[in-house]
């Protein structure tokens, strides 16, 4: 598991096979920013990680 050193939230995890990449994460010039734009949202039923 790999998390955000300064808010812990979750980047990585190789049991559940997921990574999350945040647009602040990826430095990148131009219309390429656009790319990583949210599309969708993910819903939980517990509404929390931890």
């Amino acid at each position: 598991k790999v998390s955000c050193a300064t808010c812990r939230a979750p980047l990585m995890d190789e049991g559940r096979i997921m990574v999350l990449v945040f647009p602040m994460l990826v430095r990148f010039g131009g219309q390429e920013r656009r790319r990583f734009y949210p599309s969708c949202h993910i819903f939980m039923r517990g509404g929390v990680w931890m």
